[in-house]
């Protein structure tokens, strides 16, 4: 999530003189079955694509079985992806400054699989099960797709390499809570116009 729009950016970029901050922003890697694929800032989502089947996906994390996801995907966020689609899943708000990975299961079979929040120097690993009636894809920042087969393993590790953000150094984090109040309009009724 921005904490600017697109249109100020302009007016922002005038006024650097005031003092600013670098945030660094973590970034996540994946690798296809051994071999790197993409390191992605917001997240990976695996879905079982145009399949009418739901995919079948075994969790492990350091290589530790966690549980099976039986459903449409999962998505697996950093803080920065975590107020994109991550969101619209049911995951959590996450601060950027908060080192953690996010496991968001697409509509699971299971009322009892929630999301997962993960120390961000752990490995994640997703198979897709053998016995999984649908096939899917891995989609990285919502740019680029693999073909996720039965068999298949995606890992998923921290990046080495950050992202540097330039942001006001004033209210850093109240800019971050004063978006989201907006944004959310939490604790606000909706109502119907009046004629």
């Amino acid at each position: 999530m921005c904490i600017y729009s697109l249109k100020d950016q302009y007016e922002i970029l005038k006024n650097l003189q005031t003092p600013y901050n670098i945030e660094l922003k973590k970034r996540i890697q994946g690798s296809l079955n051994g071999q790197y694929v993409y390191t992605a800032l917001n997240d990976f989502f695996i879905t079982k694509g145009n399949s009418i089947h739901v995919v079948c996906l075994d969790i492990y994390v350091n290589d530790t079985f966690v549980t099976q996801a039986r459903g449409d995907g999962l998505i697996i966020s950093t803080p920065t992806g975590s107020t994109a689609y991550c969101l619209s899943a049911g995951g959590p708000l996450i601060q950027n400054r908060v080192p953690c990975i996010a496991i968001v299961p697409i509509c699971p079979l299971s009322l009892s699989f929630r999301p997962l929040i993960l120390p961000l120097d752990v490995k994640i690993s997703i198979k897709m099960n053998a016995n999984s009636r649908g096939e899917g894809l891995v989609i990285c920042d919502g740019q680029v797709q693999y073909d996720f087969k039965r068999n298949d393993c995606f890992d998923i590790i921290p990046s080495k390499n950050d992202v540097q953000f330039v942001v006001p150094s004033a209210h850093q984090d109240l800019d971050w809570v004063i978006k989201l109040q907006r944004m959310l309009n939490w604790n606000s009724r909706f109502q119907q116009p009046r004629d």
